[in-house]
């Protein structure tokens, strides 16, 4: 990864909500799947696309914590890049219009 901002795509959320768009977590994810920038694997995992990694919008980051047994978990985490956080943000205002 490289030094630019990454967002959770919670944290875009709440970011698109104070420039105007009322959007939840859920709904977000909605959209980018409509989208095709993020698809749902068979354990129903959130994981960005290929192209929208290759167009630089999405990362896949990686949150480690416990499990409900104590045991070590990783989970992939979609990240939104700058350019990616404008793109959705832009669409999002389009769509409005």
């Amino acid at each position: 990864m490289n030094n630019q901002k990454l967002l959770t795509i919670k944290e875009l959320a709440q970011v698109i909500t104070e420039n105007g768009y009322k959007i939840g977590v859920r709904n977000l994810f909605k959209k980018l799947h409509e989208w095709e920038m993020i698809w749902v694997t068979a354990n129903n995992r959130k994981e960005p696309t290929r192209q929208s990694i290759k167009d630089g919008y999405l990362e896949k980051g990686k949150s480690e914590g416990m499990d409900t047994f104590g045991r070590g978990q990783t989970t992939v985490v979609v990240m939104a890049t700058e350019k990616g956080q404008e793109y959705i943000l832009d669409r999002l205002m389009k769509e409005l219009d």
